[in-house]
């Protein structure tokens, strides 16, 4: 996530993004709050999940 006031790139996860927490810019030191304003990492979130799920599903089929 690159900060809004210095530029440096920060390293985030998914979930900091989907519960809008804040994180301290490593560049500046400077509070960066975070915004999921469409939820899109949320849909992103639960599409990887749901994709995860069904894969675990066809290897326990294929493997019994």
């Amino acid at each position: 996530m690159t900060c809004p006031s210095c530029g440096f790139t920060n390293v985030v996860r998914l979930q900091q993004v989907e519960l809008e927490q804040e994180f301290i810019c490593e560049g500046c030191l400077q509070t960066v709050q975070l915004k999921d304003a469409d939820k899109s990492v949320a849909k992103a979130i639960d599409a990887i999940e749901d994709a995860m799920g069904g894969l675990g599903n066809m290897l326990r089929r294929e493997f019994r």
